[in-house]
């Protein structure tokens, strides 16, 4: 295929007028010979094997209408000589070998194209051989529009015929060994031996992926769901930029990305995959490949915050080799959106509640004995400085009392001393707390 390209980007791009003109003229060539052929037998037959009077019946026939006159007399000695009925026996074996020909080329058609019906196959060697009905193919939507049960023959077998392309649509057109042409936007003469081979929506594709099963980096399955994502064929660019979209290019398509659509596909057991199945598959490998690489509690709760694991998917497409990816399917990522993850077994989700709980736990039950222990602290500094106010007190009123020989008199002095304090300080609170009440 690589070794193809070149030479297709070379070729000239075949002119639609020459090519339907000349089969149109080979098709009456085809039957110019044919009747040639027929009329040809019958000559020949009436002339070696029968006697009839050619001349006196073909002037018989010009005097007998005034009208037939204005015709020369050798046509109608050519008639006779074809259309008598004993010479024209002599064309019914070449037209029924001819025929039988044409039957068996069609039962042929129709056994290696595995058409339902034989007519399919007679319309094809009629429509190749004389130009005779040609069928017709409209695409629109990005598809072949038909009928379920309706059998197609430029689908099924190929040109001759017209291919009726719908605008917002393009088309690859293909030989046997190669690419033919590119078209959109038109009514496309297929030649013979050439068939579709790739149809694109010019128009932004909106695509999604469910239930999508990969693995973390530590052995834990999950499953993608809701994978939202838009993209379109790569636009065609002129000097390095994209050509932009406008009335006179509404669909500015590029017709390399036309060619790696039709041409890089893979091949399942199903046969060949379709360009969304591709976009898709590449899309999602993306996602899954970040995935497989990463820890699940990078992915569900990550330690950086500024920063979470959608973005950095999102920027991963925006590398080099992501966009050379979609670029070799022809295709351009336009907008996505990952969607959420679903763990599959739920003992992992236990055991993920499990581990946070015990962590949460042991940083509170760390954060409350902790407390505990500044509150203690702080009792014990309380308790300490009320004591020491208690003694530096003691120590104030043993200076202001006067000391005499006698203990007990001593001491009840400073007992009294220490009650008149308290009195004293208890009536001022008393007043402090009238004053401050409002007044009815």
């Amino acid at each position: 295929m690589q070794n193809r390209m070149p030479r297709f980007n070379r070729r000239r791009e075949r002119p639609q007028v020459d090519t339907e003109a000349w089969q149109q003229l080979l098709a009456l060539v085809r039957m110019g010979l044919v009747v040639l052929m027929l009329s040809g037998f019958a000559f020949l037959g009436g002339a070696l094997f029968e006697d009839v009077d050619v001349n006196g019946i073909a002037e018989s026939l010009h005097g007998a209408n005034i009208l037939l006159r204005f015709f020369p007399l050798w046509m109608f000695r050519l008639g006779v000589w074809i259309f008598h009925p004993l010479h024209v026996r002599y064309a019914i074996a070449p037209l029924a070998a001819l025929v039988a020909v044409m039957v068996a080329g069609a039962r042929f058609v129709q056994d290696i194209y595995n058409l339902p019906k034989f007519s399919h196959g007679l319309k094809y060697i009629l429509s190749s051989m004389f130009g005779l009905d040609y069928p017709e193919l409209t695409i629109d939507g990005g598809q072949m529009i038909r009928g379920k049960k309706e059998v197609n023959l430029i689908d099924a077998v190929g040109g001759p015929g017209y291919v009726l392309i719908q605008p917002g649509n393009a088309v690859l057109f293909r030989e046997l060994r190669r690419p033919s042409n590119v078209s959109i936007t038109r009514s496309y003469f297929v030649a013979p031996f050439e068939t579709v081979g790739q149809i694109a929506n010019l128009d932004d594709q909106h695509d999604s992926n469910n239930d999508v099963k990969t693995m973390t980096r530590d052995g834990i399955l999950v499953i993608l769901h809701d994978v939202q994502f838009r993209y379109r064929i790569l636009p065609e660019e002129s000097g390095g930029r994209v050509i932009r979209r406008s009335l006179d290019r509404p669909y500015p398509y590029s017709e390399d990305a036309m060619r790696n659509m039709a041409y890089n596909l893979s091949v399942t057991k199903d046969g060949l995959e379709s360009w969304h199945a591709a976009v898709r598959k590449s899309v999602t490998g993306v996602i899954s490949d970040y995935i497989n690489s990463h820890y699940l509690d990078e992915l569900t709760a990550p330690m950086n915050e500024d920063r979470s694991p959608r973005d950095v998917i999102r920027a991963d497409f925006d590398l080099p080799d992501r966009k050379a990816r979609l670029k070799n399917l022809g295709a351009e990522l336009l907008w996505i959106d990952i969607g959420h993850i679903e763990i599959v077994q739920e003992a992992v989700d236990e055991r993920r509640v499990g581990y946070w709980a015990a962590e949460w736990l042991g940083d509170a039950n760390a954060k409350r004995a902790f407390s505990d222990a500044r509150r203690q602290a702080y009792t014990e500094l309380g308790r300490a400085e009320a004591q020491a106010e208690v003694i530096i007190s003691i120590a104030h009123a043993l200076e202001n009392v006067q000391m005499n020989n006698d203990p007990r008199e001593n001491l009840r002095t400073i007992f009294l001393q220490r009650v008149a304090s308290t009195l004293d300080a208890l009536r001022d609170q008393n007043l402090r707390n009238q004053e401050g009440e409002p007044h009815d």
